[in-house]
């Protein structure tokens, strides 16, 4: 599976079998960046223009909501997952 930007938004693409499927995984006025899948697959981690960009939030790719992991005041950047349970990021504090 891809994650792919849709204007603001984030997309899955499935690209295996005979007919790819692309999901629009956000629908939303703010924009997307920086997504990683979680360690077992089943959510992504992204940042967003959301709450003035001070957010990290998880979106379950099984459904559902966009959930607010943890606000920082100064705001977040440069998401990525180095291992299973470590995620990266810089945070003005």
């Amino acid at each position: 599976a891809t994650l792919a930007t849709a204007s603001r938004d984030y997309a899955l693409a499935r690209l295996g079998g005979d007919k790819p499927e692309t999901i629009q995984l956000t629908r939303s006025e703010s924009s997307e960046s920086g997504a990683t899948f979680s360690a077992d697959g089943k959510a992504i981690y992204f940042l967003s223009s959301r709450d003035e960009g001070k957010a990290l939030w998880k979106l379950n790719l099984a459904g559902g909501e966009p959930e607010e992991v943890h606000t920082f005041e100064n705001g977040i950047s440069g998401l990525q997952r180095l291992a299973d349970s470590a995620l990266l990021f810089v945070a003005g504090e």
